[in-house]
């Protein structure tokens, strides 16, 4: 129970405040733990941080060998990556090309080319800007199979 005093000889008269048990025979305890409860306490909180260091050292444990077996499968891929790309080159080349065509289409290489040529626009005015460039790009290209078929004569133009 609580009960206020007032102090006398003050201008102010402070309030003095006394705490009296409820229950006689009752002291304070002391929240103090005893030697026995503090080393069980340390012993406590010791092995659940060396408890989270073995489960954080396993996990990285874990995610290590899992990269070890992605490296490992990294480089079985890229072996087989390149026999791959071997392979492809083999199939393109024109040796083997050749020989397909050959022995299993059937395919024979002529005896004699020759190249026609087609006569030359009668119109030359075509229309301005790209299709100019065009035209320019195509004449040029149809001189210059013509020049190569008249120099192997093989040319049966006018």
């Amino acid at each position: 129970m609580i009960v206020a005093k007032r102090i006398k000889n003050h201008k102010e008269t402070p309030i003095r405040a006394t705490i009296k048990r409820s229950r006689p025979g009752c002291r304070p305890r002391n929240r103090v733990l005893g030697p026995m409860a503090q080393i069980a306490l340390a012993g406590l909180v010791t092995a659940l941080l060396l408890l989270a260091y073995v489960t954080e050292k396993n996990v990285v444990m874990s995610y290590s060998y899992r990269l070890d077996e992605l490296e490992t499968q990294k480089e079985e891929l890229q072996v087989y990556r390149d026999r791959l790309a071997l392979e492809i080159m083999k199939l393109k080349s024109l040796d083997r090309i050749d020989q397909v065509a050959r022995t299993e289409l059937g395919m024979v290489e002529p005896l004699d080319i020759k190249y026609v040529a087609l006569a030359e626009p009668t119109n030359k005015t075509i229309g301005s800007g790209p299709q100019r460039v065009v035209a320019q790009v195509a004449e040029y290209i149809s001189g210059f199979f013509t020049s190569v078929a008249k120099a192997a004569g093989l040319y049966e133009g006018r």
